[in-house]
């Protein structure tokens, strides 16, 4: 099932609008640094929603997978041993997971990887695809796909957000959750959409980090 986020405003203004992500995206430089000997990517697939604001495609992973069943997540995995980049891995895996052709994604660059809880270290790969992809889900792998505006990630309606500290790797780590249609998106996937909206709109959150 495919659930794409709506919204009845009009467009937004030029400060809400995928050209300024892009823009602000220009200067961020590349690099296939480490954070643990376990590579992975996902793909942070964004475009411009029915509102004329910046939307990201998400997927709620089937429940019957082996490690975080029915969790929300962007689309990705690990990095084969065949694959040159992580660029290259992000693109695989939304096209075996959502259906998304390689072709259709234009990279606007990559953010620092960041360490998950099964400690595989997680390249996000920031791109942007067209409006009228329509998402082709991988039913062993994929229970559901819906999108969700990235501004959610940056300034939250009342509500919707939530956080909380917890000790981590010997180190205080903040825990986001966001609510967002009866999903919740939270942990690895939150923390990452919270820096590509930070980066992306060039301003910082409305809540504490």
């Amino acid at each position: 099932m495919i659930t794409r986020s709506r919204s009845s405003s009009t467009r937004g203004p030029q400060l809400e609008n995928l050209e300024i992500i892009k823009s602000n995206f220009r200067s961020l430089k590349s690099t296939e640094s480490r954070v643990s000997n376990k590579p992975a990517a996902v793909l942070v697939a964004l475009f411009e929603g029915p509102d004329g604001k910046p939307h990201v495609w998400l997927t709620q992973r089937s429940k019957d997978l082996p490690t975080h069943p029915g969790e929300v997540c962007l689309p990705g995995g690990k990095r084969d041993l065949l694959d040159p980049s992580d660029e290259f891995t992000a693109k695989r895996e939304a096209h075996e997971e959502i259906g998304l052709d390689p072709a259709m994604v234009t990279v606007l660059g990559q953010l620092p990887p960041l360490l998950s809880e099964c400690l595989l270290s997680v390249t996000p790969v920031v791109a942007t695809i067209p409006a009228t992809f329509t998402p082709s889900p991988n039913p062993g792998e994929v229970a559901m796909v819906f999108s969700a505006p990235l501004n959610l990630f940056l300034e939250p309606p009342a509500g919707t957000h939530s956080t909380h500290l917890i000790t981590w790797q010997d180190k205080p780590y903040r825990l986001h959750s966001f609510q967002y249609k009866g999903f919740q998106i939270w942990g690895l996937t939150a923390t990452i959409l919270i820096e590509v909206a930070k980066r992306g709109y060039g301003r910082p959150t409305t809540f504490e980090e």
